[in-house]
């Protein structure tokens, strides 16, 4: 990048380019509209042009500041390069992938799993891919219902490790279905299977306990195998959560209120959780400052391994109008927690580099008279910290309703602070992402194939 300065008219002209060496924005002072820098090496390239010589002297000027402050022109960071697919909208199955808050995309090395219902919502099935997505097989059946008039609702996967045999993946599942008139309890199950035998599943388990109706399970594993799995009542006013320290044990605690504070809540389908690498279940919730919720907020509360104890909540974004928001959840550690949020049909990011403490704000784009979000969002983080961010984003017309829905997907490779252009994947209605053994990015998306709902894979390259 560059800048031109001029002296006064007998002056010759100077056109100076800067770069900073380790000049973190945390260290630069701003004075009377100037950015400034103290104790950083500066090097300073400068091209001094004279006219009556016709040529060009170029020099290399080293300036070192320790006490003297020193006027520099303040740079950022260049943004992260948008994400390239390899692949893009390849058709894995007939039927709806969706699911709020919950992952159906699990990823271990370049084997690819995708959770989806089948559009009669009486079939829960899996299709794997052992290649990163070029190839997919299975419609692997997980549970059939019976015509009783039974339905499923959301569902979620995961992937560990096992305590007892670590070359082992488990694939885990949890899922739920309403029942049939007049009552349409709502039920969650859990139910397992090894990587290796995806034709086997295990005979689903009731988690409700006493609780006579739970619904949208979210499932969040260690890499041993300890199972989180979080639903809510269906009025939205409590979250719950049950535990399992092994798949195969057949048992689950009893269903616990989570106790977060919030005087009203959103609907806790939008909240989610996610389990760090030290075994830390983390939590974002969308919550409401008022009966009608037409005040909304985001708040984030942590379980510390081996505690029963949660952590007070933090506000990670204070109670605005219109503000019903949808979120998305990732931990890299116990400190470094990044949150993607839908709200106010803007899409915006959130990070904290203190467990939680306090929160960074980034909005990537606002709502105009020509974009609006959608109502899904998904965030993933790989182990060099390149964050992605999933969103559909509606076009609008001119009376504001929908002309057409595609995801668009950000990349950020300085915590949040910049963000890419958008890659856009068309005609995406829900979205849902994992980062596979290579540190890149798949997506599960939901459009339609003749008017009737498919999912659909898109890789990054």
């Amino acid at each position: 990048m560059g800048r031109k300065a001029y002296g006064s008219p007998e002056d010759s002209r100077v056109a100076e380019i800067f770069s900073y060496i380790s000049l973190p924005a945390f260290v630069r002072q701003r004075v009377n509209g100037v950015n400034y820098s103290a104790s950083h090496t500066v090097i300073v390239l400068c091209t001094t042009y004279n006219p009556r010589r016709k040529n060009m002297k170029k020099r290399f000027v080293v300036m070192l500041s320790a006490v003297t402050l020193m006027a520099v022109p303040a740079l950022g960071l260049a943004a992260a390069s948008a994400p390239v697919l390899s692949v893009l909208n390849g058709k894995t199955s007939d039927g709806n992938a969706n699911a709020h808050g919950a992952p159906v995309l699990a990823a271990n090395g370049l084997n690819i799993y995708n959770l989806y219902r089948t559009p009669n919502d009486l079939n829960l099935k899996l299709v794997w891919s052992k290649d990163g997505g070029a190839t997919w097989g299975g419609g692997h059946n997980i549970i059939s219902l019976p015509a009783d008039g039974s339905t499923l609702g959301n569902a979620s996967i995961a992937i560990s490790g096992d305590a007892d045999n670590s070359a082992q993946k488990i694939i885990h599942v949890a899922f739920q279905v309403q029942g049939p008139e007049p009552d349409y309890i709502n039920s969650i199950y859990y139910a397992w299977a090894d990587a290796a035998d995806l034709n086997t599943w295990s005979a689903p388990i009731r988690l409700n306990g006493s609780v006579l109706s739970l619904q949208d399970p979210n499932i969040a594993v260690t890499a041993k195998g300890k199972i989180f799995i979080k639903s809510q009542l269906a009025n939205d006013m409590e979250m719950y959560l049950t535990t399992s320290e092994y798949h195969d044990s057949g048992m689950f605690t009893e269903p616990v209120v989570i106790p977060v504070s919030a005087a009203f809540r959103n609907p806790g389908d939008d909240s989610e959780i996610f389990v760090d690498k030290s075994n830390n279940l983390h939590l974002s919730y969308p919550y409401c400052s008022n009966e009608d919720c037409s005040m909304g907020g985001i708040k984030y509360s942590r379980l510390p391994a081996g505690s029963t104890t949660w952590t007070t909540p933090t506000t990670v974004l204070a109670p605005m109008a219109n503000g019903h928001n949808h979120t998305g959840l990732v931990a890299y550690d116990a400190n470094t927690i990044y949150i993607a949020s839908v709200h106010n049909d803007s899409l915006t990011f959130f990070g904290s580099t203190n467990g939680g403490s306090t929160w960074t704000k980034k909005t990537i784009f606002s709502k105009s008279s020509t974009i609006a979000s959608g109502s899904y969002v998904d965030i993933t983080v790989n182990s060099n910290k390149a964050i992605t961010i999933g969103s559909p984003v509606r076009t609008l017309a001119a009376d504001g309703s929908t002309l057409k829905e595609d995801a668009k997907i950000y990349r950020s490779t300085d915590g949040g602070s910049s963000w890419s252009n958008a890659t856009t994947i068309p005609d995406a209605h829900f979205i849902s992402m994992a980062v596979d053994g290579n540190g890149k990015v798949a997506v599960i998306t939901k459009g339609h194939s003749d008017g009737e709902p498919a999912n659909y894979f898109s890789k990054e390259k």
